[in-house]
């Protein structure tokens, strides 16, 4: 039960976190007594101590401890560890948050899924017209597992329905539901052997340097089995 909370301590929905809290009072048992001196919880990292050591009266039951530990990590693999506190049990969740500089075209964490979104232009003037021609594929094709592609779009810019309907209508794609969104079109994408391709048109409203953000399909059972593009810089007057 530990090992499959989400990264906010809970258990993805309400009815399972309440029950699962409700497990562990009756597993829990009566707190062991323990004393001041014994209460002070060291964070060990790579064998170096920690600054600051936490009080272990201080932490709530189910209340995230935040603690910035950046500048003790290192590009590698990284050892931490939690001395003292006593001869009790302890639970501990350790959750973390990083970025990673883009690299290439494309960061896959799911290579049976493959995206490619190219645009016919990112300068120009506003209120050009810009084509996005849209390839998708599930490799191992076998008629099942349908698919979100997230298309990151510049910011302020007018998506032409006429054209994502059409989509729709054409029997090679696989296309059959989307929803616009300000800085992105969600596509709901039912493979085809071999992948399939679509297009649509937007216009932008007014001149712009931005970046969209990236672009990212999934598969819709399973969001975590996902590619991603990395985000496209337009240049428009």
């Amino acid at each position: 039960m530990l090992g499959n909370k989400d990264r906010y301590g809970v258990w993805y929905s309400t009815q399972a976190t309440i029950r699962v809290l409700e497990t562990l009072e009756r597993l829990a048992g009566k707190p062991s007594v323990r004393s001041a001196s014994s209460s002070r919880i060291e964070l060990w990292i790579d064998s170096v101590k920690v600054a600051t050591p936490i009080d272990a009266s201080d932490l709530k039951s189910g209340a995230p401890f935040s603690l910035d530990i950046s500048k003790y990590l290192k590009a590698d693999t990284n050892r931490i560890e939690l001395r003292g506190g006593g001869a009790g049990g302890a639970i501990v969740q350790i959750v973390e948050s990083h970025y990673v500089p883009w690299g290439g075209d494309s960061v896959s964490v799911e290579p049976a899924l493959r995206l490619n979104v190219a645009f016919d232009r990112t300068s120009g003037k506003a209120d050009d017209e810009i084509t996005a021609t849209v390839n998708a594929a599930r490799v191992g094709f076998r008629g099942y597992g349908m698919m979100l592609a997230e298309i990151g779009l510049p910011p302020g810019v007018d998506v032409d329905r006429a054209s994502l309907d059409k989509a729709i209508g054409d029997s090679g794609a696989a296309l059959f539901r989307y929803d616009v969104l300000p800085d992105r079109i969600v596509a709901y994408l039912w493979p085809k052997a071999g992948g399939s391709q679509f297009q649509f048109k937007f216009r932008p409203r007014f001149g712009m340097d931005a970046q969209a953000p990236p672009s990212v399909m999934y598969d819709y059972y399973n969001p975590e089995a996902q590619t991603v593009l990395r985000p496209v810089r337009f240049h428009l007057d």
